[in-house]
């Protein structure tokens, strides 16, 4: 199961959907792009500063205080996981709803 945590201050993904074996597993696959076009569009599309640390099966990305433009890509990367078929093996764990302190 891959678990998908949200707070105010950071986003973390971690564990691993195990639909197949390692190396071939689409599901972790997908999750992976999400995660690093994620992280390349804040990084690259707008002039906040976040943190992150990805290893195999975890990823950690810290922010403070997100431009619009970037709350838009964070909705966005949540909406991927909300209408993607392969949410059956996700979980979220949104400490706050992400739409509470978001806008």
């Amino acid at each position: 199961m891959i678990a998908v945590e949200a707070r105010k201050d950071r986003i973390v993904v971690s564990g691993h959907a195990q639909y197949e074996a390692s190396g071939k597993d689409i599901v972790c696959a997908g999750v992976t792009a999400l995660v690093t076009t994620l992280i390349d569009s804040i990084s690259g599309l707008t002039n906040d500063k976040i943190q992150y640390e990805i290893m195999p099966g975890w990823a950690n990305i810290h922010f403070r205080d997100l431009s619009e433009e970037s709350k838009l890509l964070v909705d966005s990367f949540f909406l991927a996981f909300v209408i993607s078929p392969m949410n059956f093996r996700i979980m979220f764990g949104l400490c706050n709803t992400w739409q509470a302190w978001n806008h």
